[in-house]
């Protein structure tokens, strides 16, 4: 996965905010060879520079999404913690594929997955990790025993 870019100088930032209108041809495609940015990055900010003003460029914008259209609200977290709670007292499973599944079955609008479930339990401080699920390679609780024996295989003799 490529790095994330570097963040632009504030000075070539100011350069591009103050570029005049009428540089030479080519002029904008050596500034920005120059100094290693695309010329769309270039045109981008010199609009910016002139719908908000030259201060508004020397900031680079947050990368961070507006929304996160797929984060579960408060209400549904609520009910998954009252559908666990439900089924605890009734002395059933309550683990987080008995609750999707007793919310799926309940026709909610909206179903969190099993791993949102197990996370919104463990947030709500209503479970705790498994021992399959703590962390780390083979470490304390891990469910995949360690290697007894490391060495190269050879087939068994058969005399």
């Amino acid at each position: 996965m490529p790095s994330a870019p570097e963040p632009l100088d504030p000075r070539v930032r100011l350069a591009i905010a103050q570029w005049p209108d009428d540089a030479p041809r080519g002029a904008v495609s050596t500034f920005c060879a120059e100094h290693g940015i695309s010329r769309k990055s270039f045109y981008e900010l010199r609009k910016r520079a002139s719908a908000e003003g030259q201060a508004a460029v020397l900031e680079p914008r947050s990368r961070r999404p507006k929304t996160s259209p797929t984060r579960l609200t408060d209400d549904v977290k609520d009910q998954a913690v009252a559908v666990r709670a439900a089924l605890e007292s009734s002395g059933l499973d309550h683990g987080p594929i008995s609750v999707h599944d007793k919310m799926k079955s309940m026709g909610l609008h909206v179903v969190p997955s099993v791993t949102s479930l197990a996370r919104i339990f463990r947030e709500a401080g209503v479970a705790r990790w498994s021992r399959g699920s703590v962390p780390g390679p083979r470490g304390a609780g891990s469910s995949t025993p360690p290697r007894t024996r490391v060495g190269r295989w050879t087939r068994p003799s058969t005399s």
